[in-house]
């Protein structure tokens, strides 16, 4: 899944939509760079806890909607991002990167642990 995936969607809005997805991609915008500036300038675990609300949000998220029996799906502008983020590839992504982020909280904990009883 990558970016030109999505791009589709944004097709075919009116006006106010167009403005407020504008500015759904300048907030969009600033979080990569907030992620990038925290991957050149911290470490490893503070990049795992930048990106962890949209790898684990974005699949909540998405869960939740097609879950639920009131979200439309007819007509619905959003409904090929929900599915795009209930799909296997992206749980699996989800499933990979929650223990990942999981597993660096534990090392980084155990050896914070160790600095302060040496």
């Amino acid at each position: 899944m990558n970016d030109a995936d999505q791009e589709p969607q944004h097709v075919q809005h009116t006006p106010g939509i167009l403005f407020i997805e504008a500015l759904l991609e300048l907030r969009e915008l600033i979080r990569l760079r907030y992620v990038l500036d925290i991957g050149q300038s911290e470490d490893w675990l503070a990049l795992q806890v930048s990106m962890a609300p949209c790898l684990i949000g974005y699949g909540d998220i998405a869960r939740r909607l097609h879950d639920d029996p009131k979200t439309k799906r007819e007509g619905n502008i959003y409904w090929k991002w929900i599915e795009t983020y209930v799909a296997d590839d992206y749980c699996e992504a989800v499933r990979v990167g929650s223990g990942e982020f999981s597993y660096t909280v534990d090392v980084f904990c155990i050896e914070l642990t160790i600095e302060r009883i040496a």
